[in-house]
């Protein structure tokens, strides 16, 4: 999932360098915001499955870290 938000991503700063690409750009950007919240949605399922508090936590906090990028 991480990496597929990364291509999106790459994808949406390359097709900014152009002006011509506006809506192109527009069109990604909801996808990314898509591929973003499957992300989210596949870790906080993840994280109800663990069973050590500590696991979890450490898990929360990599996915902070990832959304904060």
């Amino acid at each position: 999932m991480k990496a597929s938000v990364t291509r999106k991503t790459t994808a949406i700063t390359q097709l900014m360098c152009t002006v011509e690409n506006v809506d192109e750009v527009i069109a990604a950007e909801k996808i990314l915001d898509e591929a973003m919240e499957r992300f989210r949605g596949v870790n906080e399922n993840y994280h109800q499955v663990l069973s050590r508090f500590e696991a979890k936590q450490a898990s929360v906090q990599y996915l902070n870290n990832q959304l904060i990028k």
